[in-house]
Order: C-alpha cells, then sequence, then structure tokens
C-alpha cells in the first residue's frame, strides 16, 4: 500500500510548482485529477524555451512533472465546465492551485467563496509574492519572485560582476517540496479535527526561508555589504585543475581545511605562514593567498586531487555539468533516474521523485497524459452519460483527448 492511497487530489495549475506537489503526492499513492483549460497548460508548449521539442509524441519536459496523474480538460469561463469543476472538488480531499487569486474570485473558486462548500477540503493556493503587502496581485515566475526578490544571486556573485544566471523552474521545485509538506501537514491535522483548511505558501516566502543566512548577515549590526568583494576565506570558491575541471575543498573552519588542504597539493611550507594560519590573515591577504591555491590546483588532474581528497578526509566536490547528470553513476545507483520512452519511440532519462519508502518500490516512470485522455471515464465516474458528454463537447464545456 503506498502512503496516500485513498487521497484525492484536484490540481488546478501551470508550470512546475503546484504541478510537481501534485506529481509527488500522485507518486504516493494519491488519486490526482489534474484540470487543464481546453488548449493544454503553459507547460505543454514551454519547452521551445528550453530548445527543447513539443510535439505531441516527443514532449520530454512535459513528462517529468505530470506523469501518474488523470487529465481533464474544462473550460472554465463555460457554465456547464465551471459545475464540472464543482463536481471534482465535492469529494476531494486536497485541491492544488496557482492560478491568481482574481481570477478565482471571478469563477467562484476562491478559498473564502467554497470553503464552506467542502468543510473537509485542504485548500492549497500558491502565489508568487504571498496573499498580502503591495506585491500582492503581482504575476511572478520563480526566476522573478523566487531567485532575484531573495537576494541570492546579489549574494553569491563577487561585486563587480553581474548577478549569476538563475536556472529557472529550481525555485519552483524549492517551493513544491514546502509546499508537500504543508498540505501532508494538514491532512493529519484533518484526521483529529474533521476540518480542512487554507493552506497557502509563495515562491518569494521559499526563498526568504532557505535564504536565512542571507536574511541575518545581510543586517547592518553584522557588518556584511553586499555584493562583497571576495568569498568569506580563499578555499571557499572552486579552482581549475591541469584538465579544467572545476573542483572545490570544503569546510566552515578555514584554520582545520587549509591544515588538511596544504600537504596534499605541496603547500606544507605555507603552514606556518603567517598570511595563512588564520582566516583573517588569508582574508587580509586574499589575492595572493588564492593566487597560491590555483597554481597548486593547476599541477593536478581533478581525479587526482579527488582521489587526494577522499583518502583524506577532506570535503569536495568536482562542478558536474549539466551533461553528465543524466549518465551520473551515483544518481543511477541510488535509484534517482529512470529510462522513459517517448511516443515516437526515442528515450529520455528523467529524474525520480527524491525519496524511497522501504515498504514500496519506486513507482516507474511513465508518460504524462495527453490533454482530455481522461474526460470522458472522469465525466461518466462523475454520473453523465455519453449523451451529455457529446453535447458539452460540442459546446466546447470540455475536450476529449482524440486518439
Amino acid at each position: 500500500m503506498r502512503a496516500l492511497e485513498g487521497i484525492k487530489v484536484v490540481e488546478l495549475g501551470t508550470h512546475v510548482a503546484i504541478p510537481k506537489v501534485a506529481r509527488v503526492m500522485a507518486d504516493w499513492g494519491a488519486d490526482v485529477i489534474k484540470v487543464e483549460p481546453p488548449r493544454g497548460e503553459a507547460w505543454r508548449t514551454v519547452g521551445v524555451g528550453y530548445m527543447l521539442p513539443v510535439e505531441k509524441d516527443n514532449n520530454p519536459i512535459w513528462h517529468t512533472e505530470n506523469m501518474h496523474k488523470k487529465d481533464i480538460a474544462i473550460n472554465l469561463k463555460d457554465p456547464d465546465g465551471l459545475k464540472i469543476m464543482f463536481q471534482l472538488l465535492q469529494d476531494a480531499d486536497v485541491f492544488l492551485t496557482n492560478t491568481r487569486e482574481k481570477a478565482l474570485q471571478k469563477m467562484g473558486l476562491d478559498y473564502e467563496t467554497i470553503k464552506d462548500k467542502f468543510p473537509k477540503l485542504i485548500y492549497c493556493h500558491f502565489t508568487a509574492f504571498g496573499d498580502k503587502g503591495p506585491e500582492k496581485d503581482l504575476p511572478g515566475f520563480d526566476i522573478s519572485a523566487f531567485w532575484a526578490k531573495s537576494g541570492l544571486p546579489v549574494e553569491w556573485t563577487l561585486k563587480g560582476n553581474m548577478p549569476f544566471k538563475a536556472i529557472p523552474g529550481v525555485g519552483d521545485s524549492a517551493c513544491a517540496a514546502i509546499a508537500t509538506s504543508a498540505v501532508l501537514a494538514s491532512l493529519i491535522k484533518r484526521e483529529k479535527t474533521g476540518v480542512g483548511e487554507l493552506v497557502s505558501t509563495s515562491l518569494y516566502s521559499t526563498a526568504i526561508w532557505l535564504n536565512s543566512c542571507g536574511v541575518i548577515t545581510g543586517q547592518p549590526q553584522y557588518g556584511r555589504k553586499y555584493p562583497e568583494e571576495h568569498y568569506i576565506d580563499p578555499l571557499v570558491p572552486p579552482y581549475l585543475t591541469k584538465d579544467e575541471q572545476w573542483v572545490m575543498a570544503a569546510d566552515p573552519s578555514w584554520e582545520r581545511l587549509y591544515k588538511k588542504v596544504f600537504p596534499l597539493i605541496g603547500l606544507e611550507q605555507y603552514l606556518d605562514d603567517e598570511r595563512f594560519t588564520t582566516r583573517k590573515a588569508a582574508v587580509q591577504n586574499y589575492d595572493f593567498v588564492c593566487s597560491v591555491i590555483a597554481d597548486a590546483w593547476k599541477k593536478f588532474t581533478a581525479t587526482e586531487l579527488i582521489q587526494k581528497f577522499a583518502q583524506n578526509g577532506v570535503i569536495f566536490a568536482r562542478y558536474q555539468n549539466p551533461s553528465e547528470l543524466y549518465c551520473d553513476e551515483q544518481g543511477w545507483a541510488n535509484g534517482y533516474l529512470s529510462k522513459l520512452t517517448l511516443q515516437n519511440g526515442s528515450e529520455l532519462v528523467v529524474p525520480n521523485v527524491p525519496v524511497k519508502f522501504s515498504s514500496d518500490e519506486m513507482r516507474p516512470v511513465e508518460l504524462g497524459p495527453e490533454l482530455g485522455e481522461h474526460t470522458e471515464s472522469i465525466m461518466k465516474n462523475l454520473g453523465y452519460s455519453d449523451e451529455e458528454i457529446e453535447k458539452m463537447e460540442m459546446s466546447g464545456a470540455i475536450v476529449n483527448y482524440e486518439k
């Protein structure tokens, strides 16, 4: 038995965060019904922006967020379509949406309007900037409401440089993890109270939570000014190896780390040099210390450095290129990746939900649903006849999957 078997989820979401919450819940056994507009939600065509195909039989980016769901296509601007939406919510445990509040209010799907109709419903609403304040009605993607608003790109970029390139979808995925936890907590709470509630979160709230160090160190009493002139110490940044790979060593303590690393890279002569013995001294001589480390790093290949660090208890990492991820041995060994065959026969590697349960096998990956693939079967489960379904299809209230 999967953890969420018996839980019904209705998703009215687009792009990444809310669809990803629904994907995780589906993987864990929930019955997830994805509600799409007649032309499909935007994620079906967003691959164009990543220079990926978006054809019906070859749409790789669609499946990652939407597998294991049932799909119904409804025109919520049509009274018949809106009626179906309310019927879906009648026995739902969870409603997930990132639809903007004004649009929800216009349809009568906002929390305040429906909470008395569905008192046991867990209503999860996801926004860009939060549901209060001067920016509450602004639209936003994670690149704006998570990355730019969080301060992270400025915090992680040295003075005089353009803030680093934020990768779309990463912030959304972090927010999805938080939202999933909140929904599950609310389900547990409902077991005790018998009552549902509103669960709200945002890209911005998650960004603040994840950047708690930035929130604290950015305050004037701690004397940090961003963007900074250099890293906190010379062993924080990665350095290039002989074979042009970026490798880093890590430890919260400069004093401990340099004493471990320097003998391994031929810098024993600097162990007692006053310019190196404390973090304060290393920072005061930052450019010189960095140049010494960089020159030493260049004498070794990445493999040589990694072997030295691994054998001597140094925490390290080589910066991987995205083109290495799909074939990473560690990822495959732990079941973090799976192969998915698209409709056109081509093979694709996709990430799995990053949690395993000892009592359940990981749910095999599969293709995400076609637009309206389950419209007919869902409508019949709601009690509609073939004639009624055909009539609503003709009127444009619903879209049925065309094989």
